[in-house]
């Protein structure tokens, strides 16, 4: 760690900050009604990512991301990454050195360090140093004023202004007293300043007045101011914490006001009057009259808190000295264990007795009422066989029934006693209990079975008389007063007017493990079971909701109605719930599945496992709150006002990579030909339940659909043609509150040659034009053709017409006399002049005269047609 001088010298002016965000939609404060210990309680150090476990400033800026200031960088926080700017990756940073942070109203970040005041905006850096005006190079804080000039406080005399491009000092010529040490900027006019004289100066225009804020000349320097919802102040110094309200006066807070320590080290008021109080012991918080709530010490931070900021969500982040970096968000439901009072983290029943008190068993640490906020525990000493609570039920009398592993007591006005059970051990383990509506008591004893107590005497119900099982989990009794047993292996049974009937697997249960009864407004009875789901019997049916059909788990420790429409269960991975409706008509079978709603560590659950096969393990108070023992305290939830996350998350892209090389954070991303590997990482800024924040995007021009990417922040692209696409990303909270708007971000992919419109629509012209040109050259071919043919058609015409002319033909031999004086046979004369072609017959009259003994139906033999009869046979 670095020396003291200037975390000494940090002031913390970020409630200022967050009038910043004016176009962001703010949650409430931390609900101060729940302790400092019950809010989640998130922390990052060095093995988390930071480079360094000092954090002296923090920040929110308006796109949403969380800066933290530490001694070896700044760093930027999504909710899951860091991003830390060093001197290695940040030139412009001087130094590692982070002294404050603060964004005004045009975006700007302005990062003050010991060597120097860097400014971050819109992608441009500039580091501005003694060279420029600066009185010295180590900046100890920067705050706005409402006419938007910075006002930075550096290690010498005096007060710098930065307006209009230009710095100037003021009060270095000894005019304020001391060395400035803090500033916060007045809502209305001017800036107020604390000094290391431990005085508060009022300064407007080139005036200071000095305000008289504590009679103790020793308190130290001041620390710290802060102007707070009603128009006072709050000042700070290293022994004291006074408060100046508007209309005049000072009101001290000491350590024997209830601050954990008098060595105070921030001071931070947050939107819902809270006073938030850093010491060297821890935090003290205060409501806004100035009454303790609750503290938190210093071990459960590592460190001293050094600087606290407020986020848009309403979670109060501490920076702390060694101890890295704190966040304690608002819970859906409160815990009790043993930051809380309660003897033993490891709650196993609760139960709400006749008179509205509220009482809660534990594992090794007896039994405990609550009421107004404390415990009261009740022991061995008070009479208990055991310290580890296995069972509760109400009696007549206002009274407690207690099982425990070492047997069955009577608890009245804070004193337990033992009752035997004849037939039993007097050190027995009694795992269930049952008061009756008659006045009788159900006891369950493992390994024994089931006794009855009525009018004195006890009577003993065992594997030979038909309960299933010697270890009995639950007992309940329903409308009719028929009592309902459940076994942990060997199903359920039912006792109807002495008579007792079981009922298992064989019988249309999906478990023979039951662990707890509840029956509904309609008689329907619903089973707890383990690895079966849900079950219900109603009308003599045994019907089931399992995983498949949209629960959350199969196995389930109790079932306890809210009165506002949902069943809520308890299991090993948290408690959930589900509409009744849905229940019953997936049961009836107009409705496929169910919905179930889950909550675990990221709602207050310190652990997800809850209690079982102990009874009651759940249970809806009279004031209508519900009540669950887990194995790291008991939770409690108001059903009808569950916390809702109402800001949507800002998106953000974090970095492009294209073909493995990172491109930053570009307003526009042009790919040249030829790269296609495209790679975008977003954040989702959600800091509540970061891991419960869920996202889709879509490449616009491309992808067909949204595309669902869970808890992923990186969307890949291959192969993308070219073209202008549009990469739109959106995200919902924790509590399904959808950002629709998200983020864009315009996409160019150039193409290659041969892929441009130019390329394309030239290869078209010349294809064109070949087209062109071959159909011109083939038009020409066939204009040739068609001549050339009509001229051999002229010269066979031609001949014909010589044909039909007068032939020269011998009387005798036929031959007829060519046109060159030769005699041809008139067969060859009429090929050579026509295209006339021959076949061969003999007519009736030569067949007559030259073959009289053939007849045409006989025809002629072989040797006949081969060698017909010349014309001198004839």
């Amino acid at each position: 760690m670095g020396g003291n001088p200037c975390r000494m010298m940090l002031p913390l002016c970020v409630v200022l900050l967050l009038h910043t965000y004016g176009h962001v939609k703010k949650a409430e404060a931390l609900n101060p009604n729940v302790g400092l210990s019950q809010y989640i309680h998130r922390v990052w150090r060095d093995e988390q990512g930071l480079p360094q476990n000092s954090v002296q400033a923090l920040l929110q800026t308006r796109d949403g991301y969380v800066w933290a200031g530490t001694q070896e960088g700044l760093v930027r926080f999504d909710g899951i990454r860091f991003r830390v700017l060093s001197r290695i990756n940040t030139p412009s940073l001087r130094s590692n050195f982070i002294t404050s942070l603060i964004e005004d109203r045009n975006g700007a970040l302005w990062v003050g360090t010991r060597q120097g005041l860097l400014r971050m905006e819109a992608g441009q850096e500039r580091c501005f140093a003694s060279s420029d005006g600066l009185p010295s190079d180590f900046i100890a804080t920067v705050v706005e004023d409402a006419d938007g000039c910075l006002w930075i406080a550096t290690n010498t005399r005096g007060i710098t202004r930065w307006k209009g491009g230009a710095f100037n000092t003021y009060g270095g010529d000894g005019a304020l007293p001391g060395f400035t040490t803090t500033i916060c900027a007045d809502p209305k006019d001017g800036i107020w300043i604390g000094t290391s004289e431990g005085r508060v100066f009022w300064f407007h225009g080139e005036t200071f007045v000095e305000r008289q804020w504590t009679a103790s000349a020793s308190s130290g320097p001041v620390r710290t101011i802060l102007s707070d919802r009603n128009g006072g102040l709050w000042v700070h110094s290293t022994r004291s914490v006074v408060h100046l309200p508007s209309d005049g006066g000072a009101q001290p807070l000491t350590l024997a006001g209830g601050l954990l320590s008098g060595t105070v080290k921030s001071l931070f008021v947050d939107r819902g009057g809270g006073i938030w109080i850093g010491t060297e012991s821890g935090i003290t918080r205060l409501s806004d009259q100035m009454s303790v709530k609750d503290t938190i010490d210093r071990g459960l931070l590592g460190g001293i808190a050094s600087s606290i900021l407020e986020d848009a969500e309403g979670s109060v982040w501490v920076g702390t000295t060694d101890g890295g970096l704190h966040q304690f968000a608002d819970v859906k439901f409160r815990t009790y264990g043993a930051p809380e009072g309660l003897p033993s983290d490891d709650t196993s029943v609760i139960l709400e007795d006749l008179h509205g008190g509220l009482w809660i068993g534990t594992n090794g640490g007896g039994l405990n009422r609550y009421a107004d906020g404390k415990f009261q525990s009740y022991g061995k000493g008070a009479g208990l066989r055991s310290d580890n609570i296995v069972c509760l039920a109400g009696s007549a009398d206002g009274g407690l029934w207690v099982g425990t592993p070492a047997g069955l007591h009577k608890f009245n006005d804070g004193k337990a006693t033992a009752v035997k059970i004849e037939g039993a051990r007097d050190t027995a383990y009694v795992g269930a209990v049952c008061a009756a509506s008659d006045g009788s008591l159900w006891v369950s004893v493992f390994g024994r079975g089931l006794f009855h107590l009525s009018d004195g005497r006890w009577t003993v119900y065992t594997v030979q008389d038909g309960i299933p099982s010697s270890h009995v989990v639950a007992l309940f009794e329903d409308h009719q007063r028929n009592l309902w047993i459940g076994t942990p292996d060997a199903g359920i049974a039912c006792l109807r007017e002495g008579k007792l009937m079981t009922y298992g697997m064989k019988d249309g249960l999906t478990s023979n493990a039951a662990y707890a009864f509840f029956e509904d407004a309609e008689n329907g009875l619903w089973i707890a079971t383990e690895g079966g789901g849900l079950n219900r019997h109603r009308n003599g049916q045994f019907r089931a909701c399992t995983m498949k059909d949209g629960l959350f788990d199969d196995t389930i420790f109790c079932v306890v109605d809210d009165g506002c429409g949902y069943l809520w269960m308890t299991c090993n991975r948290g408690i959930f719930r589900v509409s009744l409706d849905d229940l019953r008509g997936h049961l009836n079978g107009s409705r496929q599945k169910v919905t179930s709603i889950s909550y675990d560590k990221a709602d207050g659950l310190r652990t997800a496992e809850c209690s079982g096969m102990s009874l009651p393990s759940g249970i809806r108070t009279r004031p209508g709150e519900l009540w669950f023992p887990t194995l790291r305290g008991a939770v409690r939830i108001d059903p009808r006002a569950i916390p809702t996350n109402r800001r949507p998350p800002p998106v953000a892209i974090e970095e492009a990579v294209l073909d493995g090389e990172p491109i930053g954070r570009p307003a526009a991303i042009d790919v040249p030909p030829g790269r296609g590997r495209l790679e975008l990482a977003y954040a989702c800024l959600s800091f509540v339940a970061p891991e419960r924040v869920f996202s889709r995007y879509m490449l616009e021009g491309f992808d067909s659909d949204w595309i669902e990417a869970g808890t992923r922040r990186e969307a890949h692209y291959t192969n993308i043609p070219p073209g202008r696409y549009v990469f739109h990303v959106i995200a919902c909270n924790q509590d399904a509150v959808w950002n629709t708007t998200g983020t864009r971000i315009p996409i160019r992919v150039r193409p290659r040659i041969h892929q441009t419109y130019w390329f394309k629509a030239l290869a078209g012209f010349i294809l064109v034009g070949l087209v062109l040109v071959g159909h011109r050259l083939r038009l020409r071919q066939m204009i040739r053709r068609e001549k050339e043919m009509q001229a051999r058609i002229q010269q066979a015409l031609a001949k014909i017409k010589i044909l039909n002319g007068l032939l020269p033909i011998c009387a005798w031999c036929r031959k007829v006399r060519d046109d060159k004086g030769y005699w041809n046979q008139l067969e060859t004369y009429i090929r050579e002049h026509s295209e006339a072609t021959f076949s061969h017959g003999i007519c009736p009259d030569c067949l007559q005269k030259y073959f009289p003994g053939v007849t045409p139906s006989k025809g002629l033999s072989e040797g006949d047609r081969q060698k017909p009869p010349s014309k001198d046979d004839s």
